[in-house]
């Protein structure tokens, strides 16, 4: 059972939680969208039964569908390594212990005859806004993403080497090294578009041809495995606020629920598909944006021979899984603006995968010097690109 489904917390139930659990009286609780499971945001009122938390603080109530609350074991795990990251100076939302100095709660809760057990757990609220929310120039645009690799490559190379048992999670569907035909299938199969769903059988038959035999060569760690517009949070500085400028700075980010034991090359292409995907929608350069994540991220860290010639297929398989969840979540869900949001995604994720297959059967990367020209200056970079052959 997921939030899809009808099994929702009301904000009223989100208010008994946190005072039975949390000891937290609220000023205000407010849904915040989620198309899988419950985040709400909370600002505190009295929090004199928890010596933890402090009047006047705001933090997101995030309560996992039944589904995702099977296993507490990968929550745990996610908490622990939200902990690594925090104390290795990220910005992440840091995890509330409740009343009892426990970080995971489950509650049981009644739907007619039927009673389901979901985890809960209480987060830091992390302010400002999403990327996805922020009006950017076109060169801002390409200075953030920069930015955001730089960030996802530390995280990376601080992570790399790390192994969770939980985090493997040899099921998942949204996992790259889960991909072949036996699991997309039941996805694919209820994707409409005849010529869609022939594309993803193209790429997934040749990413496991070509990539899956490789993994063992291709390096390891915990990975965010999701990191995209919704979860990069923005702001502006207190002197550019001053100046009325429109210029911003990554502060942090949010959503670790996909956490996953994995192949750090497969973080690099997830990033890839996501803001490569987000650039199309801005009607800015998906190419550039290709040029400056991998810029950044191999400021940091540097990708290996194997990574390199994995690459463009990865990118290419995280784009498929991306199109059939969606269409998958499109069957469940019944909110207009929610459907529109994942339309959007679903719709560029399509157009941009078209794109990639149709310039070229084999991108290759390379690393060569390039020119950008802009409206207010000439660019000389060194730095991986896509190159079509």
């Amino acid at each position: 059972m997921n939030t899809l489904d009808g099994y929702r917390f009301s904000t009223e139930d989100a208010a008994c939680l946190l005072d039975s659990m949390y000891g937290i009286n609220s000023v205000s609780i407010e849904e915040l969208y989620s198309y899988e499971d419950q985040n709400f945001h909370v600002i505190s009122k009295n929090c004199e039964k928890n010596p933890k938390v402090f009047s006047t603080q705001e933090f997101v109530l995030k309560i996992l569908n039944e589904e995702n609350s099977e296993d507490a074991g990968i929550q745990k795990d996610i908490v622990h390594y939200l902990i690594q990251l925090q104390q290795g100076g990220f910005n992440t939302p840091v995890p509330i212990p409740a009343v009892d100095g426990k970080l995971i709660k489950i509650k049981e809760k009644e739907y007619g005859k039927e009673c389901h057990k979901h985890v809960v757990m209480l987060f830091s609220f992390i302010r400002d806004k999403p990327l996805q929310d922020v009006k950017l120039h076109e060169d801002e645009f390409y200075r953030i993403v920069k930015s955001i690799a730089k960030i996802v490559a530390k995280m990376n190379k601080m992570l790399m080497g790390e192994k969770s048992n939980h985090l493997s999670r040899t099921t998942s569907t949204w996992l790259l090294e889960n991909l072949n035909e036996g699991n997309v299938l039941p996805r694919l199969s209820i994707v409409k578009n005849d010529k869609t769903r022939r594309l993803c059988r193209q790429v997934v038959e040749k990413f496991t041809k070509e990539v899956i035999p490789h993994l063992s060569k291709l390096r390891f760690g915990i990975i965010n495995n999701d990191i995209n517009e919704g979860n990069i949070i923005l702001e502006q500085t207190s002197a550019l606020k001053k100046l009325d400028t429109n210029t911003w700075k990554v502060s942090g980010l949010i959503d670790f629920g996909e956490l996953a034991d994995s192949k750090c090359l497969f973080e690099v292409a997830t990033l890839l598909a996501h803001m490569m995907r987000h650039a199309k929608e801005r009607h800015f350069s998906a190419n550039k944006t290709a040029c400056l994540i991998l810029e950044g991220y191999e400021e940091v860290l540097k990708l290996t021979k194997e990574e390199r010639d994995c690459l463009y297929l990865s990118v290419n398989a995280r784009l498929v899984i991306l199109i059939c969840s969606t269409n998958y979540y499109l069957t469940k869900m019944q909110h207009v603006y929610k459907r529109s949001i994942v339309e959007g995604y679903h719709r560029n994720s399509v157009l941009l995968l078209e794109h990639l297959w149709q310039t070229s059967k084999k991108m290759k990367v390379v690393l060569q010097h390039l020119q950008y020209s802009t409206a207010n200056t000439t660019c000389k970079s060194r730095s991986f690109i896509f190159q079509w052959n």
